[in-house]
């Protein structure tokens, strides 16, 4: 029995050692080759339609190779082109009705600082002083999250040029990947062999883990398309302005964990408060009251069956993934967790045999 418990403590201990590695050695390393590995995905269907061409035309496979890129780099370009001519235009569309809805907005924002400073002027002077101090805060805060995107904004125009380099490189190995397809796989074949098609980690990863993360993104997808969903149709009810983009951002912002959302649904309920609006704020917690319970009534069905793991592990998956990988850890972390929880199934059912 301590023989059996000592083994599963050491897989745990190895296994986490191996997720550190991943995480500080390998992933900045993926990050890296990402443009080869890039170009490699891109080979595998151009290589198909190769074989097909060539089955037809006895033509060298480079020429073949090179045609094919020059028609497929054309064509999207053409639609990145046509896409940003509808994008452009339909900026042009929008552009005269914004002055509209900046006048709406500041006057919203007006008419609720006035009813704040009402309250404010009767409040004792410790919770003023109080207030002040907070909403002082908040804007530095608020101040240093605008400084950070500018300076976010300012170091992707400064990748430009390596975004360039990259683009470039990606295309050379796709042609090469796929030119030299033949000799590529006679090399690794024999490796691949033996440490990933006869590896039973490896398989079970393959089957089980990626199955899983599959499941989680499309339960995912999922939700945010049901949140969407029920906030357009109460929102259509309440007969709001512009319910399509207000759900649609709704949708979007579902997918944050611990906000989803009441980022927007509880602010606004809260600002229809302050102008005494108070039946539309009622109707905006009712709608987020209805959004919420739709969610959770549903989401152990959709989510649970794919993951198999408990709220609290993701929850505990989050924080750790936040803490320690910043925003990447949202993905990575509930990523991490499902894999732990599929290869710890795998070890407790014996389903893993060592030759």
């Amino acid at each position: 029995m301590n023989s059996i418990i000592l083994s599963k403590l050491s897989l745990i201990a190895l296994g986490l050692f191996f997720l550190f590695l991943f995480y500080t050695q390998l992933i900045p390393l993926l990050f890296v080759l990402l443009p080869f590995w890039l170009g490699y995905l891109l080979s595998r269907p151009l290589c198909s339609i190769v074989d097909r061409v060539k089955s037809g035309l006895s033509l060298p496979d480079s020429l073949i190779t090179l045609v094919l890129m020059a028609l497929f780099i054309g064509l999207g370009g053409f639609i990145i082109f046509r896409l940003g001519i509808i994008i452009v235009l339909s900026i042009k569309e929008l552009l005269p009705m914004v002055p509209g809805w900046i006048e709406s907005l500041t006057n919203y924002n007006e008419r609720v600082l006035n009813v704040i400073e009402k309250v404010f002027l009767n409040l004792p002077e410790e919770s003023a002083g109080f207030l002040t101090t907070a909403w002082s805060g908040f804007l530095g805060s608020l101040a240093s999250v605008f400084s950070e995107a500018a300076t976010s904004s300012f170091s992707m125009l400064k990748s430009l040029p390596r975004l360039v380099v990259s683009l470039l490189v990606i295309i050379i190995s796709t042609f090469f990947f796929t030119v030299d397809r033949k000799r590529i796989e006679k090399l690794f074949r024999p490796w691949i062999q033996k440490y990933i098609s006869d590896n039973q980690y490896i398989q079970t990863f393959k089957q089980d883990v990626l199955k899983v993360v599959a499941g989680y993104f499309k339960a995912q997808l999922t939700l945010m398309t049901i949140t969407f969903a029920v906030s357009l149709a109460g929102l259509l009810i309440l007969r709001v302005p512009n319910a399509l983009p207000i759900a649609v951002g709704i949708g979007l912002v579902d997918v944050v964990p611990a906000l989803g959302p009441a980022a927007v649904y509880v602010p606004w309920a809260l600002s229809k408060l302050i102008l005494s609006d108070v039946s539309m704020a009622v109707k905006l917690l009712i709608l987020y009251a209805v959004v919420t319970v739709t969610r959770q009534m549903l989401e152990p069905k959709i989510v649970g069956h794919h993951i198999g793991i408990h709220p609290l592990i993701t929850l505990f998956s989050l924080y750790l993934g936040i803490r320690f990988l910043g925003f990447s850890g949202l993905i990575l972390g509930p990523l991490t967790a499902i894999t732990v929880v599929a290869y710890y199934k795998k070890f407790s059912k014996g389903q893993i045999h060592e030759h």
